[in-house]
């Protein structure tokens, strides 16, 4: 308490550069005019001489994720309350996304469905036929048709764990800023607390989903291809268990990270903000003449800290939702034109080939989940920090 309360004497010693410059300044702001000016200027120092490198870079250079906004850029415009600089550009990017997945996968829906046609008409012709011609064909037909699968699911794969990668990056850039600006402001016993939970989400977790489960959709899909092939290889119990192992951990990971994130973050950010409080009290109260301007001047500086701090937490939200948005769309539009493809494909009577489309389109809610779950422990991290350590 004594260290943080000597850190803040000194930046409000320097944002004042001297005691008359306090008197004058704090004279001044008489309305909310001047308040308003005063608190800008404030935030613009504290943004200029904050380091968001790093960031920057990630944003432009690396994936262009704001289309070569910077990410200052984007913070400045979330301070002064423009989040997307079109609303209806936004809408249209995301429509453009759906009917571009629907119209690059068109071809490949087409071809499944003109195989199985095919395969149906063969089988009609030689219905009547003694010779095992039948089985060749459903074979041939299906091998084209797992090969078509296996190409776009490797695609999936790819995008699934690129989007994975794009998520921890930006966890492992956005989260030391935040944790920066809440130490600055005092919030040290949540800066404690929450530093361990950012490393085991930004590495353990984000392995974990990229190490395990992503190779159980891999496995999934291996067990949906085999029992496709040969109708004696019965793999049903264990797939089960590849679908049930899923889903626990999934839900173990979840339980235990949400409740203890939860808990330990709330509680140590309403004791940040006594020890804040306590501090502004002891400045106001023991530091003779001056101790009110600078109490007022270290309201300006703490403000000013935390409206940064949340500006930079939203723009790590709007990235997060840029950076999901297009995987997310191409793996739902994948899915569900499957399930439609094996729709239609059930009324050719082609069961062999209706159960193999529709068992892939069950398969891909694993990237699906995987993608939401991480993007859903990135998106409680973030907003709790930004609601932690508050001066009101």
């Amino acid at each position: 308490m004594k260290t943080f309360l000597i850190v803040m004497l000194f930046l409000c010693a320097m944002q004042t550069d001297n005691i008359s410059l306090v008197l004058a300044k704090n004279e001044s702001l008489n309305s909310s005019e001047d308040i308003e000016l005063e608190l800008e200027n404030t935030i613009d120092d504290l943004l200029q001489d904050f380091d968001l490198e790093q960031m920057d870079t990630f944003c432009v250079d690396e994936y262009s994720v704001f289309d070569n906004t910077s990410f200052r850029e984007k913070v400045t415009a979330i301070l002064h309350g423009e989040y997307f600089e079109d609303y209806d550009s936004l809408f249209k990017a995301i429509i453009s996304l759906m009917f571009d997945g629907i119209a690059s996968m068109l071809p490949m829906f087409l071809v499944i469905l003109a195989v199985a046609i095919l395969a149906s008409l063969l089988n009609g012709i030689k219905a009547d036929s003694k010779n095992n011609v039948s089985s060749i064909i459903n074979f041939v037909c299906m091998a084209v048709i797992i090969s078509i699968m296996a190409i776009n699911f490797t695609a999936i794969i790819d995008k699934t764990s690129e989007c994975l990668q794009m998520m921890k990056k930006q966890m492992d850039i956005l989260f030391p800023m935040i944790l920066t600006l809440m130490t600055a402001m005092g919030g040290s016993v949540t800066v404690g607390i929450f530093k361990p939970i950012v490393a085991i989400l930004t590495h353990l977790v984000s392995t974990l989903f990229q190490a395990v489960l992503l190779p159980l959709f891999v496995l999934s899909f291996l067990f949906v291809i085999v029992g496709s092939l040969s109708p004696n290889v019965k793999l049903g119990k264990i797939s089960d268990f590849v679908s049930s192992s899923f889903k626990w951990i999934i839900g173990f990971v979840f339980t235990i990270f949400s409740a203890f994130l939860t808990i330990q973050g709330i509680s140590a950010g309403k004791y940040d903000a006594v020890s804040i409080k306590a501090s502004k009290f002891a400045i106001k109260s023991y530091v003779p003449i001056i101790g009110g301007y600078l109490s007022e001047g270290f309201d300006f500086l703490m403000l000013g800290s935390m409206l940064i701090k949340n500006a930079i937490g939203v723009g790590g939200l709007i990235m997060l939702l840029l950076t999901i948005i297009s995987p997310l769309i191409q793996i739902i539009v994948f899915k569900l034109g499957l399930q439609l493809v094996s729709g239609i494909i059930e009324t050719t009577n082609n069961k062999e080939i209706c159960d193999f489309v529709s068992s892939c389109s069950k398969v891909l809610l694993y990237p699906i989940v995987i993608i939401l779950a991480v993007a859903f422990m990135y998106l409680l991290s973030v907003s709790l920090l930004m609601c932690a350590v508050t001066i009101f």
